[in-house]
């Protein structure tokens, strides 16, 4: 994937980030915090311009680029890890099926609330974590466009997570699509997979390349 991005003319990388339940909320969003700002130290010996980053991931991939694409540096989350001066905030993001709003782990099955609760250790919604966690809790009108693919029959993340992240990016002016994949569940592959990271890359090249 990120060899057919560098064929398009992007700088493309894959973060690696600490798992659950070995190293709870927030280890993983201060690793790709740090991966961002890590990249823009670097931006000359990289070729890359630190104005133009998108963040694009599946699942808890999805959440994590949700999460670079909404929190501010004042927000917190930003770990210690280096690299201080540079932002970790990017321009654009698009989110296959990652929950938005951790505060309707109600609607989840017992594997997602067991997931939830592995990676903040709990999944009861009035623990103030849960908020803390949920990509939806930053929206401003400042944020990142964003583009969520999330399949309509999805047995682990709800797609009333994405409906109700997309109506509060509405709400705040943020540019944003979600795009219902009609009787797909979490994940997919084949032609529909080629068909939304066509989507995908006409949505970077619309935000990034201008």
């Amino acid at each position: 994937m990120i060899k057919d991005f560098a064929k398009k003319g992007y700088v493309a990388a894959t973060i690696e980030y600490r798992f659950a339940p070995m190293y709870k909320f927030p280890a993983q969003i201060e690793d790709v915090k740090c991966a961002v700002r890590y990249l823009r130290a670097h931006a000359k010996e990289l070729h890359i311009n630190t104005e133009k980053f998108g963040a694009m991931g599946e699942s808890a991939g999805g959440h994590l680029s949700l999460m670079l694409g909404l929190m501010n540096k004042e927000d917190g989350c930003e770990g210690e890890a280096g690299c201080s001066d540079q932002s970790s905030k990017v321009q654009c993001v698009v989110n296959y099926f990652g929950p938005g709003d951790f505060l309707g782990t109600t609607e989840l099955n017992p594997t997602g609330r067991f997931i939830v609760a592995n990676f903040l250790g709990t999944a009861d919604v009035k623990n103030p974590i849960v908020a803390k966690a949920s990509p939806a809790t930053y929206i401003d009108k400042n944020d990142a466009p964003v583009l969520t693919f999330h399949g309509s029959v999805d047995p682990l993340v709800p797609l009333k997570m994405s409906e109700h992240l997309h109506e509060l990016l509405k709400k705040a002016g943020v540019e944003e699509k979600l795009e219902i994949q009609k009787d797909l569940g979490h994940g997919w592959r084949g032609k529909e997979m080629d068909r939304t990271m066509k989507e995908t890359v006409e949505f970077f090249d619309k935000h990034l390349k201008n």
